[in-house]
């Protein structure tokens, strides 16, 4: 028989499209809760093992205060009735049983912290004007903006660390359509027009390189591509504006 967290998916709510996280929520009220306040110290610290063990198992938790003694690896047995009586357990006991995983999930093919997609549902729309963006892209322009200050890092032989005063100005272009090759291609090219020159070089920094005007000018100094349309009249007779740095 399984035993219910009492209030767990109140208390233990996540987002489907991020799987099970590896970690449970303490919420800080409980140090304004008198059935809390009135446990001792063991006794707490059972509460907060039962709520890792059911972490695993939908909120639930084993009714036997030896087994949960042995899977929590405790020095005694929690107290069931009470924690059911302070309130931390539900009474009601159910003979739900744990599923059996995945063959695929214990050979390693599949990822037991995923959700399948066929749980999570159709997506919920944004009620907010603005297009949020998946969390999965957020983390990809992570990903090449954390490369992209490397690449800067060699060709520059600076040091600029992956925080994010940094990142973010990366993150921001490639968020307005910059992509990664466009990036590169400005990096190179300030190089090769910069480094030999001691009043410019300091500028082969992020502030600069990836500023939101700034970078527009140096994109438009790139060579066009080859399947690019030709050039026009009146593009070839317009003065430059002039850089800024």
């Amino acid at each position: 028989m399984q035993l219910p967290i009492r209030n767990w998916d109140r208390w233990q709510s996540y987002r489907s499209d991020r799987g099970q996280p590896p970690w449970i929520k303490v919420w800080r009220r409980l140090l304004r809760d008198p059935e809390w306040l009135t446990l001792t110290d063991a006794q707490r610290g059972h509460v907060i093992s039962l709520w890792l063990l059911a972490a695993d198992r939908g909120g639930m938790i084993p009714e036997d205060p030896r087994l949960l003694r042995q899977i929590c690896g405790l020095e005694s047995e929690p107290d069931i009735k009470l924690l059911i009586k302070k309130g931390f357990l539900d009474a009601k006991t159910t003979p739900k049983t744990i599923p059996t995983p995945n063959p695929l999930i214990k050979k390693g093919y599949l990822d037991a912290n995923m959700t399948p997609t066929w749980r999570q549902g159709k997506p919920k729309k944004s009620t907010s004007k603005a297009t949020r963006v998946p969390s999965a892209n957020r983390k990809t322009r992570k990903e090449v903006a954390t490369g992209l200050l490397i690449f800067l890092n060699a060709s520059t032989g600076h040091t600029y660390q992956p925080v994010r005063a940094n990142l973010d100005l990366i993150c921001a272009r490639l968020k307005e359509g910059y992509s990664e090759q466009d990036l590169r291609s400005i990096i190179a090219k300030k190089r090769r027009d910069w480094i030999d020159d001691d009043k410019m070089a300091p500028y082969l920094r992020p502030a600069t390189l990836f500023n939101s005007t700034k970078c527009a000018q140096y994109r438009g100094e790139l060579l066009p591509p080859d399947d690019a349309p030709p050039a026009t009249f009146s593009t070839l007779t317009d003065e430059p504006t002039g850089e800024s740095t």
